[in-house]
C-alpha cells in the first residue's frame, strides 16, 4: 500500500510540474563548492526581485541541482547559500516570459564565526534581529534554516506522522489523559498560526477560534517583517539547560495589553545549524506563570539536504473558579473565589520517518 501512495505521489508531482512548467518562467543549476567545486547537497538557493525582496527559492538535491519557478518574467537576483557559511553576493538573472535562465552558483566555503556571550547583560537588546551586530550573525543563520523549512513545508516530503493530545495535571503536570494516532500525508507545517503576521503585530498572540490552542510563531511569523519590528533580540546563553548551544532571544519591544510572544532561536555553536525555538505566551493568564506553557519546535536537516520540524508541542492552562473532576471540568454550582490552573492541555508530534519526492525538471 504505501508503494502504491509513493508511485501515485510521484505521478501528481510530475504532472503538475510539467503544467506549471508550461505557464511558468524557470531558473534551473546546480550549486558547486567555491573550494572543491563538489555539488552541495541542501544548499539554500534564494531568489530576489529587484527591490531586493525574496520571492522564490529550491534545496539543491542530492546532484547539488535546483530547479525554480517563478511566476512573472523580470530580472532577478539569485545566490547560493550555506548554513554556517558566509554569503557571497547574489547574481543577476534576466527572464523574459516563458523562458529558462541556467544558472551555475558558487556555494562559499569560508566559515561563519558565531558571536560570543559570556554574561547575559552585557548582550544589548535591539529592535530587529539584523539591527544589532551581534544579533545580526546568529539571525542570517537561523533565517536560512527557517526558510528552508517553509520550503520543505511547501515541497512534496512524504511523512509519517504521529500526533499526540494530553491532559497534565494542573499542579504536578502528571499526565492525566494521553491519545495518539498516526498518520500518512504530504509534509505540511506543524500547525497553520490562524493570523497573518501583521494581524499578530496589531491583535496580539490571542487564543485561536477554536479555543485549543495558542498563536504560535511559526516561520513565517519569525521571518516577517510584522515580527522583527515588534520584537527586539538578544544573544542568550544557558550553560546548563542548552549546552553548546547560543540563543537568539526575542521578546516585546513595547508594553501592551494583548497577548504577546517572546522566546529563544537556539543555533549549535560550532555549526550554526537551528536545533529548536521555544516560545511563551504573556498577557493571557495572570494567575500562571508563562514559563508553565507554550511551545517548542525542534528542527532537523534530513540526508537530503532539506530541513524540517522533526517534533513540535504547545501547551495551554485550562482555568477554573471551582473544585474541578479529574475530567478537567468546573462545578456550574460553585463559580465564585479565584481562578486556578485545572488541567494543561497539551498537544504535538514528531515525524517517524520522511521522504523527499522530487518533482521532474522541466526540459
Amino acid at each position: 500500500m504505501r508503494r502504491s501512495l509513493i508511485v501515485i505521489v510521484n505521478v501528481i508531482v510530475a504532472l503538475a510540474a510539467a503544467a506549471g512548467a508550461a505557464r511558468a518562467q524557470v531558473i534551473r543549476g546546480d550549486v558547486t563548492d567555491a573550494g572543491t567545486h563538489a555539488p552541495v547537497v541542501g544548499a539554500l538557493v534564494v531568489v530576489y526581485d529587484s527591490a531586493g525582496a525574496r520571492v522564490a527559492g529550491a534545496i539543491a538535491d542530492d546532484s547539488g541541482l535546483f530547479v525554480i519557478r517563478l511566476a512573472a518574467p523580470g530580472h532577478y537576483r539569485i545566490r547560493a547559500e550555506r548554513i554556517g557559511y558566509s554569503s557571497t553576493p547574489p547574481v543577476p538573472v534576466a527572464l523574459a516570459a516563458g523562458a529558462t535562465a541556467v544558472a551555475h552558483l558558487r556555494a562559499p566555503s569560508v566559515a561563519v564565526v558565531l558571536p560570543t556571550v559570556a554574561v547575559l547583560a552585557e548582550s544589548k537588546c535591539v529592535v530587529g534581529p539584523a539591527e544589532g551586530e551581534e544579533t545580526a550573525a546568529l539571525w542570517t543563520e537561523a533565517r536560512k534554516a527557517l526558510y528552508a523549512t517553509e520550503l520543505g513545508a511547501s515541497g512534496a516530503i512524504y511523512a509519517v506522522r504521529r500526533w499526540f493530545w494530553r491532559d497534565l495535571d494542573g499542579t504536578s503536570l502528571i499526565v492525566r489523559h494521553d491519545s495518539a494516532r498516526v498518520d500518512t500525508v504530504l509534509l505540511a507545517r506543524p500547525w497553520a498560526t490562524p493570523a497573518t503576521p501583521e494581524q499578530l503585530a496589531r491583535d496580539g498572540y490571542a487564543i485561536n477560534k477554536e479555543g485549543d490552542s495558542l498563536a504560535a510563531p511559526d516561520a513565517i511569523v519569525l521571518l516577517s517583517e510584522a515580527f522583527a519590528r515588534t520584537h527586539c533580540f538578544h544573544l542568550r546563553r544557558d550553560p546548563e539547560k542548552a549546552p553548546g548551544l547560543i540563543g537568539l532571544a526575542f521578546d516585546p519591544a513595547k508594553k501592551r495589553h494583548e497577548p504577546e510572544v517572546a522566546g529563544v532561536i537556539w543555533l549549535d555553536s560550532a555549526t550554526a545549524n537551528l536545533r529548536y525555538v521555544e516560545f511563551r505566551h504573556t498577557n493571557l493568564f495572570p494567575e500562571v506563570s508563562p514559563l508553565r506553557y507554550g511551545g517548542r519546535m525542534d528542527f532537523e536537516q534530513l540526508p537530503s539536504g532539506e530541513w524540517v520540524v522533526r517534533r513540535w508541542r504547545i501547551r495551554l492552562p485550562v482555568l477554573a473558579s471551582s473544585v474541578v473532576g479529574q475530567d478537567g471540568t468546573a462545578d456550574a454550582r460553585n463559580m465564585g473565589g479565584s481562578r486556578r490552573v485545572a488541567i494543561f492541555r497539551e498537544n504535538g508530534g514528531e515525524l517517524l520517518s520522511a521522504m523527499v519526492v522530487h518533482a521532474v525538471p522541466p526540459p
